[in-house]
């Protein structure tokens, strides 16, 4: 199950897991030589790889129901070992993001999460976009064939006019007639 599950208005959702180990990254903070500050550091940067496998081979859209994520947040709740995983392996978030996880920290999380309505917005304007110009080319393929037809009854009325004119004059002044 998701830590966090936000629901937005137009029914999309992200989930957030917080299930960050930062064990490894204690233990980096607290050594008192570079060596095992390096290998902490390396354990650390290990932890998040295996959270980011973990999260990306999980199906919440199974738990989500209705609701789709494209993507889960990965949030590190400590920003320094935010930093130091992105500082220490600097296509990590890159290696993330291909697994579908987004890593963010603190600081990031309100942002992201605005962005990423903002995004969805920004696509739903752009569907309802492109579905106003596919009624208006309806509309506007209607208008045409309704002033096509408008264009014929014109001609055919003017056609009969002719006939009926004519017929009158064949009766009423033609060559022939007493008047």
């Amino acid at each position: 199950r998701p830590d966090v599950v936000v629901y937005y208005p137009d029914g999309r959702c992200i989930v957030i897991d917080s299930k960050v180990s930062l064990v490894a990254y204690t233990d980096a903070v607290n050594s008192n030589d570079d060596s095992s500050r390096e290998g902490a550091l390396s354990r650390h940067i290990a932890s998040v790889r295996e959270n980011i496998r973990k999260l990306s081979s999980k199906n919440y859209n199974e738990y989500l129901g209705e609701h789709k994520a494209d993507f889960v947040m990965m949030f590190i709740p400590n920003e320094g070992a935010y930093l130091a995983a992105m500082n220490s392996e600097p296509k990590l978030w890159e290696e993330a993001y291909d697994k579908r996880v987004v890593i963010v920290s603190p600081t990031h999380l309100i942002s992201a999460l605005r962005l990423v309505e903002q995004l969805w917005r920004q696509d739903d304007m752009k569907r309802n976009v492109i579905n106003i110009a596919e009624e208006g080319g309806k509309m506007y393929d209607k208008l045409v064939g309704f002033t096509d037809c408008m264009i014929a009854i014109g001609k055919d009325l003017d056609r009969i006019k002719t006939t009926y004119d004519t017929a009158v004059n064949t009766v009423s002044t033609g060559k022939g007639n007493r008047s």
